[in-house]
């Protein structure tokens, strides 16, 4: 066999035996009750608990601020006190607020 071709026939085995060796993990997933509901997350690569509690929390305090079901949210004071002028908000939520109407 040719010196390039017997190259390029090691190179392509070797990577290819790399190729079938080397697996992702198995997706984890974890569940929480936020936003009123069941939230179940995978995460495909660095599954730690740190790495579940840090999407958790932020969805959390996504949860305070917006939840339309719970009245001492941020947007459930700002339902509870539609049409009596204007009324302060945060800029995440004017931010959501703005973005949800622009995708209405």
């Amino acid at each position: 066999m040719p010196r390039p071709i017997l190259t390029v026939f090691l190179f392509s085995t070797l990577f290819l035996s790399l190729g079938v060796s080397c697996t992702s993990p198995a997706p984890t997933v974890r569940s929480a009750k936020i936003f009123s509901s069941a939230v179940a997350l995978t995460l495909y690569d660095h599954a730690t608990d740190a790495a579940f509690e840090a999407c958790f929390a932020r969805l959390r305090e996504i949860d305070l601020k917006m939840n339309m079901w719970d009245d001492s949210s941020e947007l459930g004071r700002l339902n509870a006190r539609a049409g009596s002028g204007p009324i302060p908000a945060s800029t995440s939520l004017t931010v959501w607020l703005t973005n949800a109407v622009v995708r209405a």
